[in-house]
């Protein structure tokens, strides 16, 4: 698979243009990933019904059924995580989770959050954390170090505009100049620490005109912090500006004397990384951060910044007076704070680390060929059943028009059909190009395994495939069923994964073991032309379960493409693999009643009397 093919589906409520450290982290990722990704930001939660998450299985089960990735992402454990575990369910689409640091402590307050919150990371593809302290309180609930893989936050939103210089000054900027600004960016709740910055600082700002203190953000704590102000009567020396676009923060980073963001981290309530840190360091400014939990990995204490007890007013001014009475120590913060977010939390060398971690899970790349490989490349024959079926027949010979294989003999059996399929084909049988043939034979109706027989009496290939009407494919999914049966030679056939309606079969590696209790076999295989025995046209049902088995008795084995290639549109009043049921409603005594379910049993139990597996 090439990796800007990869497509994948992200199901988060925290997303640009939401402020916050998680919606900065997920846009800055999606950014720089090379593949497409969707975002779908809800409605995930039921306002008056309970389990509220319930809404999200169908606003993701709509998301996936319409974009059909390779992989969901969720942003968080819970209860984001219920849902992506119901869809891997429904559709057998994996799950990568993002966890934070608060959605990790937060569960551990209910037993039951708790044992939800290990059973949705143990069926996780890969937990991706945003620092090493993330990390160590999942590897506390058993998720293993293979499973974790950790990509840092960083400010590249910012880094472009302060290498290029495209940095000005607003007007209320300039009004400041020649100030010792001190900034403090983040949300306004008592963990981050700046209504307890402002009561440190208040006798340094009313005592010296020159320093400033600059408050983003806006919260809970917002109030407090603007009647301090009053109080303590330092409008002049203090800003607090609520909502900030991204561009004019960059131009208070590149303003300010020093960045300021006293954390605290008691448990559930942590500091799981602290990116303001990065962004600061990025525009070269020296940094001040409360001991504890991921801030700890951010900042490098005497190296990039100084580390604090955030809870200590005295602790506070002190650091703070520190930077201010020392330039020598300020330029020194800023330029290792500098190198360190353009090297350690440089987003685009981490994205392609991670992106490298999740290729891994998907496809590998398809074959290229050369001009002369499509010159040698061998006949397929792919052969097509129809009755009544002008509509979807006319679609999947579109698809089949688009396979990147080039060697192809289309050959489709009208089993009697009583619509105008014929005078159809006629006029499609000019669309095809010179290397590729067209046939069109018509029989009497007999059914599906006597059209099936009848076209490959009429094939030339030395490979053939047994495709039907139904079927959209992807465009390269022949070409890489040649190449794995070239890559295993000693191989009979080679079968996929793939969609019937929402649903995702995923077959699995071949067993013939299992070939004997189920068909998880498609009949739309690549086969070798020397291993097929023929459609048994006296069954009435499971003709391909009878053909994989009579070919493993013959000692053939089969290879597996874990990819879903193709997608099986339902037809209502179909038979075959449009009238599938899941297999729990043949396990239900009531429903044996039902002329369908005992078809089916008695068409299971002569195919398995014929193999002698009863």
């Amino acid at each position: 698979m090439n990796r800007h093919d990869g497509k994948f589906l992200l199901l988060t409520p925290e997303y640009p243009p939401d402020k916050g450290g998680v919606a900065e982290y997920l846009y800055s990722l999606v950014q720089h990933f090379p593949g497409e990704v969707r975002i779908v930001r809800g409605p995930f939660f039921w306002k008056w019904f309970w389990p509220q998450w319930l809404c999200g299985i169908f606003t993701a089960w709509r998301g996936v059924r319409e974009e059909r990735p390779h992989m969901v992402w969720i942003s968080h454990v819970l209860p984001m995580g219920y849902i992506a575990l119901v869809i891997k369910f429904l559709t057998g689409v994996p799950y990568v989770v993002f966890t934070h640091g608060l959605d990790v402590f937060l569960p551990q307050e209910s037993k039951w959050k708790r044992w939800w919150m290990r059973y949705i990371l143990k069926h996780t593809a890969l937990v991706v954390v945003n620092s090493e302290f993330t990390a160590s309180i999942l590897r506390m609930h058993g998720v293993s170090e293979d499973c974790i893989h950790i990509l840092y936050p960083g400010g590249q939103m910012f880094e472009d505009a302060v290498q290029s210089g495209r940095v000005s000054a607003s007007a209320f900027i300039e009004k400041l100049r020649g100030k010792k600004i001190i900034l403090s960016v983040g949300r306004l709740i008592s963990r981050k620490g700046q209504l307890r910055a402002l009561t440190a600082l208040a006798p340094l700002l009313s005592g010296n005109p020159d320093a400033h203190y600059v408050i983003i953000g806006d919260g809970p704590e917002a109030e407090a912090i603007t009647q301090l102000i009053k109080e303590k009567k330092l409008k002049s020396s203090v800003t607090l500006l609520r909502s900030v676009q991204n561009t004019e923060l960059s131009l208070w980073y590149s303003t300010a004397t020093l960045f300021l963001l006293p954390t605290v981290s008691h448990t559930p309530d942590v500091e799981g990384f602290g990116l303001v840190f990065v962004e600061a360091g990025l525009h070269g400014v020296p940094v001040i951060g409360g001991k504890g939990a991921g801030v700890d990995e951010v900042v490098n204490d005497g190296v990039n910044g100084l580390l604090i007890d955030g809870e200590s007013e005295d602790a506070i001014l002190g650091a703070v007076t520190r930077l201010l009475s020392d330039g020598a120590l300020r330029r020194r913060l800023g330029e290792q704070g500098r190198t360190r977010a353009q090297t350690v939390f440089n987003v685009k060398e981490n994205v392609a680390r991670f992106a490298e971690r999740i290729y891994a899970f998907l496809p590998p790349l398809p074959f290229h060929r050369s001009h002369e490989d499509i010159i040698r490349q061998a006949l397929v024959s792919v052969i097509i059943p129809a009755y009544n079926h002008k509509k979807e027949l006319l679609h999947t010979l579109d698809t089949l028009r688009a396979q990147t294989y080039g060697s192809l003999e289309i050959i489709v059996v009208d089993d009697g059909s009583k619509d105008d399929t014929q005078a159809a084909l006629a006029e499609e049988h000019n669309n095809w190009q010179d290397r590729r043939s067209f046939k069109y034979i018509r029989t009497e109706h007999k059914g599906a395994p006597a059209a099936r027989n009848a076209g490959i009496k009429n094939a030339r290939g030395t490979l053939v495939i047994f495709w039907d009407a139904d079927i959209t494919a992807k465009p390269e999914m022949i070409e890489k069923m040649v190449y794995t049966l070239k890559e295993n030679p000693s191989a009979a056939f080679v079968y996929s994964s793939f969609y019937f309606g929402w649903k995702k079969f995923l077959c699995g590696p071949f067993d013939a073991e299992r070939l004997k209790q189920t068909n998880y076999i498609t009949t739309t295989s690549l086969l070798r032309r020397e291993f097929f025995p023929g459609f048994d046209q006296s069954l009435a049902r499971f003709q391909d379960w009878d053909v994989w088995l009579t070919i493993a008795e013959r000692g053939g084995t089969g290879v597996w493409i874990p990819e879903a290639l193709f997608h099986i549109t339902p037809r209502r009043g179909a038979a075959g693999m449009s009238a599938w049921l899941p297999s729990f409603a043949y396990t239900i005594p009531w429903l044996n009643k039902w002329k369908r379910v005992r078809d089916y049993k008695e068409a299971r139990a002569r195919v398995m009397a014929k193999h002698h597996l009863v």
